[in-house]
């Protein structure tokens, strides 16, 4: 399908709250993005091993593969809007408090994480299930293409980001800006 049918991007990007959405969710995916490499990071510059940096990357994708799927479930049975917000919130504060001296090289480290992970909105399975009241249905499939490209693109920013934070900032810098990103 093409922009000039009125049925590509262009028309799912002008429906109302579309583009918001979207950027809200790219952000928001920015975090998850980062992580793992921050965590790494963030240990080996604490003077931590790779293994620990390894272990705590593991730890937050596990637990947000784990927490997805249940937060989805709550959002489900009480509506986005709590497990969406609830969850950024609390995903943040546990990414703050990684940026406390040896958070990232200690045991509180790891329920920092665990905590982190878990919390994480889910803003994937949130978007989903809103498209289909924002356009209409023989305009899903390219919505889902446009949510899916913008999902990938977090993914690509979401290192670079990490680069430059740490270039400007180093490891509290990094974890302070998956916090901010997060809320």
């Amino acid at each position: 399908m093409s922009a000039g049918t009125g049925d590509g991007w262009g028309a799912v990007l002008r429906v109302r709250h579309s583009s918001g959405l979207l950027i809200a969710t790219l952000v928001g995916r920015l975090p998850t993005c980062m992580g793992p490499i921050v965590l790494l990071l963030a240990v080996r510059e604490a003077g931590g091993g790779y293994a620990w940096g390894g272990i705590l990357a593991a730890v937050y994708r596990l637990a947000i593969a784990v927490g997805q799927p249940l937060m989805g479930r709550l959002a489900d049975h009480l509506g986005q809007t709590l497990p969406i917000a609830g969850g950024a919130l609390i995903s943040a504060m546990a990414h703050a408090c990684l940026v406390l001296p040896h958070a990232t090289t200690s045991h509180a480290g790891l329920l920092l994480v665990l905590a982190a992970g878990l919390s994480a909105p889910p803003l994937e399975a949130g978007m989903r299930a809103l498209w289909p009241q924002l356009v209409p249905e023989h305009r899903l499939p390219v919505a889902y293409s446009v949510d899916n490209a913008f999902m990938q693109a977090a993914h690509i920013l979401g290192p670079l980001l990490t680069v430059a934070c740490f270039a400007a900032g180093g490891a509290r810098g990094a974890l302070g800006t998956m916090a901010l990103l997060g809320v």
